[in-house]
């Protein structure tokens, strides 16, 4: 049996460990069976999907002439359509077993596939796995068999992203992530809070428009995963204004980091973070603001909620994965 992972390389996480094409590459290592990674780069642009497209219909051409019974294909991507891996699937389902994992959140599938063509390309898998509740629950409103839909969790590597004690005079508390965040209900937050300190992490975004005005304010451009840790373990609490989420690498690497996980009531994170445990959860901004002022108050509960964390992303780890994805492959 030969296991083929396929992955798309995304320019902002290729050469860190948070990624899929990371995942990839440590399943790959720590296997005991055979496994063959397909990385194949993407840009994101609209422009070049019919590229893609045809990339992918001759990998997958490939693949149904060396792939053997039992063989195993786990599509990286899927319901992705800058990048439709989807082709893949339709060509090697009779072939060899299919695999697949979705990770958008519901409304981008949403604008993307209507509810039949949805049902087809979920078809052609054997089963379609996804990072959180909220995703499952939308695929089983879409008519998807129960017993198709498998919930994971998105893993983290625990002996990269680690903690490291500190102790700040002033409550610090660090912004990241671009997907589905809610700019302005942050800026009306940090500005009722002018004596805390936030490190508003940009990526390649420039979001000076809300927040150059704001003297507690630090923005951060793009920069190394290692410069991003070193800020994450000075940090306190990792703040996350959203509208949806499904798995977040920014949930996790802030768990495994020691960061007490202030985050938006929304999508799947209460499979990630228990409220009062190792973070806290609001529906209003008013909720969090009460929080994080708490937080600047109670040193005893800012620490004992950081050790919390730490434990909490134990169970996210890439070794865990491993195994539970060996049960699919087996």
């Amino acid at each position: 049996m030969k296991v083929i992972m396929i992955c798309a390389v995304w320019g902002n996480t290729k050469d860190n460990h948070a990624g899929m094409c990371y995942l990839a590459k440590q399943l790959q290592q720590r296997a005991k069976y055979k496994i063959k990674v397909i990385s194949i780069p993407v840009r994101g642009s609209w422009y070049l999907t019919p590229v893609y497209r045809m990339l992918n219909i001759c990998i997958g051409c490939y693949l149904y002439f060396v792939l053997k019974p039992g063989d195993v294909v786990f599509l990286m991507e899927y319901l992705l359509p800058v990048c439709e891996q989807a082709d893949i699937a339709r060509i090697v389902c009779k072939k060899a077993k299919v695999l697949a994992l979705a990770h958008l959140i519901p409304a981008r599938i949403e604008s993307s596939y209507t509810t039949e063509s949805l049902q087809r390309k979920i078809s052609y898998v054997d089963k379609l796995f996804v990072l959180g509740s909220s995703l499952r629950n939308y695929f089983l409103g879409k008519g998807i068999n129960e017993n198709k839909v498998i919930k994971t969790f998105h893993y983290v590597d625990n002996e990269y992203y680690t903690s490291e004690p500190h102790n700040n005079e002033t409550l610090s508390v660090i912004c990241m992530g671009n997907m589905e965040r809610n700019y302005e209900d942050l800026r009306m937050l940090i500005k009722h809070l002018p004596n805390l300190h936030f490190h508003v992490c940009m990526g390649v975004r420039n979001l000076s428009k809300y927040f150059a005005d704001l003297s507690n304010v630090t923005l951060h451009g793009f920069m190394p995963e290692s410069e991003l840790k070193t800020l994450m373990r000075s940090s306190d609490v990792s703040l996350n204004v959203m509208n949806d989420t499904v798995g977040s690498n920014v949930i996790t690497t802030s768990l495994a980091s020691g960061l007490v996980v202030l985050a938006s009531n929304v999508g799947s994170i209460e499979d990630y973070v228990t409220d009062g445990k190792d973070g806290f959860l609001f529906n209003k901004i008013a909720e969090a603001q009460e929080k994080l002022e708490m937080l600047s108050r109670n040193k005893i509960l800012l620490d004992e909620m950081k050790k919390n964390a730490v434990n909490k992303a134990t169970t996210f780890g890439v070794s865990k994965f491993l195994k539970w994805f060996d049960q699919w492959i087996k």
